[in-house]
């Protein structure tokens, strides 16, 4: 599910900065676009170039742009400005995550959010923004329960203290509605996520960018209830805005077509989801790059199409490529590895290879081992919810083909204390 758009940092556009400097004593030159070389009108340029990648989504070049420009603010005198400081760092932390490096983007956010509540207060509309970032640097990484609780903050100072038809409110709403998703309690998501369309839809209108983000997400989580029909129809709705404002070719747009492949495969439409889930995945290995997790979802779910039309050998070898790349990223604990594991082993059984479906179940295991040892709080307390598969798939191999793999299981279930094999 695509995440509200944060907004990377308040300079928009050469001028902005020049301003944002003036005002700060920083530049006293012409407010145009005339950059020299080696100037601080140069560093201007830099910013604005740092800021027009991001918004063309592209995230290294703009990391690199913004890395540029806090490494050379110290010579000139511009490091000693706190506040600067902190827009570019925000700047650099969103373009960090958005490549997928959440663990580096929340470490930076972290940062910034204690700086700016020291300078600003906690519900100053900078504070929360950064608040909000955080939160969704920390979801990415699938420790939802925190990010919820601090969701939840943000949500509750916007609308307390600025209302609820503040753009900064809608971000926060729509950001609490897919944390909600990620957790599976669609119902709750829904009432946010509409609430922000309807919002949106009135403020800006159905066509601007920020009501095609909330319906996108919506669609999501009306996907997730079961009404794929509904979610077809909004997903069409938020592919046609994208493409036509953003380019077939934009993340953005990628991310609506993969959407509008799942609405229409889970109405068992699947040669035409295949269709659309391979130039989503085209797509996503331009722009993005082989590794990145969005690339990796979308190679997951053609492979999910594949296998659900009995294609097995095809689907085996898309799952055992997407496996190879995030056991090697993200750790064979991570949840996006676990679910592919499954994605595999379930491929394996219907395939009828079932040596090779013990295989990748004794290599399950020891991922369900870093997984509850990681998140033992979240899954004692609620585990079914926070499992990122059905655990009874893993269960099923284990108790139906090799004792050893259900004793290993066994060992790894029982030392968090969460599930006896009794019943099998």
């Amino acid at each position: 599910m695509i995440q509200a758009q944060y907004n990377a940092s308040a300079l928009k556009t050469i001028e902005d900065v020049q301003l944002f400097l003036k005002g700060e004593g920083l530049y006293s030159g012409p407010i145009d676009g005339a950059f020299g070389p080696g100037t601080k009108e140069g560093m201007l340029n830099l910013a604005n170039r740092a800021e027009s990648a991001y918004a063309g989504g592209q995230y290294s070049l703009a990391e690199e742009g913004f890395f540029q420009f806090l490494a050379a603010s110290d010579p000139i005198g511009w490091g000693r400005d706190e506040s600067l400081m902190l827009l570019i760092q925000n700047s650099l932390a969103a373009a960090i995550n958005a490549q997928g490096r959440h663990a580096e983007a929340e470490e930076i956010y972290a940062s910034v959010l204690n700086a700016k509540e020291r300078l600003l207060g906690r519900d100053d509309p900078d504070t929360l923004s950064s608040l909000n970032n955080l939160a969704a640097a920390i979801a990415a990484q699938s420790r939802y329960g925190e990010a919820e609780v601090l969701f939840r903050r943000a949500l509750a100072a916007y609308e307390n203290v600025y209302g609820s038809e503040r753009p900064e409110t809608l971000v926060a709403l729509t950001n609490l509605g897919n944390c909600l998703d990620d957790q599976g309690r669609y119902r709750e998501a829904e009432r946010y996520h509409l609430r922000a369309v309807q919002t949106a839809d009135r403020i800006f209108g159905s066509d601007d960018p920020r009501t095609l983000t909330y319906l996108n997400n919506l669609a999501s989580t009306v996907n997730g209830l079961g009404r794929s029909d509904l979610a077809e129809k909004y997903y069409r709705q938020v592919l046609e805005g994208q493409e036509s404002r953003l380019g077939q070719d934009h993340p953005y747009a990628i991310a609506a077509l993969d959407n509008l492949a799942v609405a229409i495969a889970h109405q068992g439409r699947l040669l035409e989801a295949a269709a659309l889930f391979r130039r989503a995945l085209d797509a996503r290995g331009r722009a993005l790059g082989a590794d990145h997790p969005e690339t990796l979802r979308s190679l997951n779910n053609l492979a999910n199409s594949l296998m659900e039309q009995g294609r097995y050998p095809e689907a085996e070898e898309l799952f055992a490529k997407a496996l190879d790349v995030k056991e090697r990223v993200l750790g064979i604990g991570h949840p996006e590895t676990l679910l592919t594991l499954d994605n595999l082993a379930h491929t394996q059984v219907l395939a009828g290879d079932i040596p090779s479906a013990i295989s990748t179940g004794e290599r399950g295991f020891s991922g369900l081992s870093e997984f509850f040892i990681r998140e033992e709080g979240l899954v004692i307390s609620n585990p079914q919810a926070n499992l990122p598969f059905d655990p009874r798939s893993w269960l099923w191999i284990a108790w139906k083909y090799r004792s050893q793999v259900r004793q290993a299981a066994t060992r790894s279930f029982e030392a968090q204390g969460w599930l006896t094999f009794g019943s099998l």
